[in-house]
């Protein structure tokens, strides 16, 4: 399983922010923000965000909890295993009342994700169509699982891609990248250097942060 944090910086950046169109959003400075982290990747990299200090509101939904959530963080709670069994890859999870209830605030939706596993994979598309469907200002940005995550995690991942790519607002970005602009490192480094990729690329995105 993946470590939750690592608290060694990667040195001398060179990965390369995937270029994106120009910037569609309008400027969102009179909105509260609110990130939301789907799944068990989507909440490690929002949580580096936040510890960056940028203000805003947290919601992280997973299956995953431990107590490096921060308290300020509403946690909640989605299992699609059974006892000790893997977790298994569902295709569209649809959102609970619970979860639907979060997006009910007139605020800027930053919506982080990793494909590939279950939770966030599966509850991405439901989020963003329940978010066009309210008008939602919004923002989406997933990443693409490394090649050593496996096949099927990575089939999984590019299938969702292709699913949400022509949606608006909608960025992926490959993890692959890292290691192709930095070399290889270790899993933990890996997936530390993942979640700082978020923030440089939501920086981008929203100059305003």
């Amino acid at each position: 399983m993946r470590e939750q944090w690592d608290n060694e910086n990667a040195e001398n950046s060179k990965v390369c922010i995937p270029s994106l169109p120009k910037n569609q959003l309008a400027d969102q400075k009179s909105k509260k923000l609110h990130f939301i982290g789907l799944g068990h990747g989507g909440s490690n990299a929002v949580i580096h965000i936040y510890k960056q200090g940028v203000k805003a509101r947290w919601t992280c939904i997973s299956g995953f909890y431990s107590s490096y959530v921060p308290k300020e963080m509403a946690f909640i709670n989605y299992q699609t295993r059974t006892g000790d069994s893997e977790m298994p890859y569902i295709e569209n999870i649809a959102l609970t009342d619970e979860m639907k209830q979060v997006f009910e605030a007139d605020d800027y939706f930053i919506i982080i994700t990793a494909l590939g596993a279950s939770v966030g994979t599966g509850l991405i598309k439901d989020t963003i169509d329940l978010l066009r469907t309210k008008n939602k200002d919004y923002l989406v940005i997933c990443s693409l699982p490394f090649t050593n995550e496996g096949r099927l995690r990575n089939n999984n991942a590019n299938e969702k891609k292709q699913q949400i790519d022509s949606l608006p607002n909608v960025y992926t970005f490959s993890l692959q990248s890292i290691w192709e602009t930095e070399g290889e490192m270790n899993i933990r480094k890996s997936f530390a250097r993942g979640d700082e990729l978020f923030y440089e690329i939501l920086k981008e995105k929203c100059p305003f942060l």
